[in-house]
């Protein structure tokens, strides 16, 4: 199928805008199935975990949102425990809940509807829980990384069968304050904090699309159910809260996923020393044209401070494709003219995009320099799960 697009009446910012945008769409294909368990078995588990850490969080609001539309009514269980640091305090919660358990259903207000998405997203995702889910995926997903490129230095590593590897993953720490001293060099600290800031602003963008897109189908709903409109009932409202925490769902997951996989292949090449030869692995079902194209590409670590860089042949924590596109094109004037090198996307550290499964592995270089904490650190993990390799 052919399909024409007439770009005429668009700037030339648009038309790039636009172009990017259909680049970057066919790069999360249809058969990519993403709730699929994630190939690499040092953060499988971790990938599960966190999503089902999510998505319990995500029913309990819509599943309340749904009791509240329920022509019944059913006696309403009580908040679970609020985390720390809410944007509203307690008194005020406390105030504001006790205002609409007062009310029937019939008697809400537009601004009641408004509250309770409020409430609800302030007592299920609190700035708390956003900060801790942030450094739990963070903190995992880099140190897993790390072993994975410093157990390339152990000959048996390779017999390490699956449910072996996900014994040692689950015993990482989840916390900063968990981490032993002497394990992260204060580059890899930055790098962690890096990872952290940016799992934080993907929830926190989350959670405010959350509160967005929810108040919007409950300000369509009772609109349409107050005037007499024949398609507006509460049992299509329910289905349509249904239907968006379904795509929320999945927004969750991409976030899982996505930077899960970014924090460990940075993790990763922030363990190897300059000089390091790595190779792409795009090695799962549903990888993108484009990610097809680097699988087993070799490229050489380097230091993120060497200057200049070769974007073809070099890679560093990191590289990103930030400021580059996926259209092979741009409109300058009236015409679509070839991109230029520097504006196209190369291999980056993480991941090319969203729901993407990439990592390395290491092809030749020397080996890691692990300081005595981290040899004794690693050495305690493996035979803590049942594996004691000398390290």
């Amino acid at each position: 199928m052919t399909l024409l697009l007439d770009l005429e009446p668009l700037s030339c910012g648009q038309t790039d805008h636009l172009l990017d945008g259909l680049y970057k769409a066919l790069s999360d294909p249809p058969d990519l199935d993403i709730w699929a368990p994630h190939h690499n078995p040092w953060i499988r588990d971790l990938i599960e975990d966190w999503t089902d850490r999510g998505l319990g969080r995500l029913t309990l609001i819509r599943d309340h949102l749904l009791r509240v539309a329920n022509p019944e009514r059913p006696p309403e269980p009580p908040f679970r425990k609020a985390e720390p640091w809410l944007r509203w305090d307690a008194a005020k919660m406390a105030e504001i809940q006790h205002s609409l358990d007062a009310k029937a259903r019939a008697d809400y207000t537009l601004d009641d509807w408004m509250t309770l998405v409020d409430l609800l997203i302030q007592t299920y995702l609190p700035d708390g829980v956003i900060q801790t889910e942030a450094e739990y995926l963070a903190v995992r997903a880099q140190l897993a990384g790390q072993i994975q490129a410093n157990l390339t230095t152990l000959p048996s590593a390779a017999q390490l069968r699956a449910d072996q590897i996900a014994r040692i993953a689950a015993l990482l720490p989840t916390t900063f304050a968990d981490i032993p001293p002497g394990v992260l060099t204060e580059r890899q600290v930055h790098i962690l904090r890096f990872a952290e800031a940016q799992a934080g602003n993907l929830i926190t963008n989350l959670t405010a699309t959350l509160r967005g897109r929810v108040k919007n189908v409950l300000l369509d709903g009772v609109r349409r159910i107050t005037l007499g409109d024949k398609k507006g009932t509460w049992q299509t409202l329910g289905q349509e809260l249904f239907d968006t925490f379904a795509d929320l769902n999945r927004d969750w997951r991409r976030i899982a996923i996505t930077e899960t996989g970014n924090a460990t292949n940075t993790g990763f090449l922030a363990s190897l020393k300059p000089g390091t030869h790595v190779r792409r692995e795009e090695a799962y079902t549903g990888a993108c044209p484009y990610c097809k194209s680097i699988r087993g590409q070799v490229l050489t670590v380097v230091s993120d401070d060497k200057e200049p860089k070769d974007w073809d042949a070099e890679v560093w924590p990191s590289k990103t494709n930030v400021g580059r596109s996926a259209s092979p094109r741009k409109r300058v004037g009236g015409a679509l003219v070839p991109r230029e090198d520097h504006e196209l996307w190369k291999i980056p550290a993480g991941l090319v995009h969203p729901h993407c499964r990439g990592a390395w592995s290491v092809v030749a270089g020397n080996p890691p320099g692990l300081s005595n904490e981290y040899q004794m650190w690693l050495r305690g993990l493996l035979v803590e799960a049942g594996q004691p390799t000398p390290v």
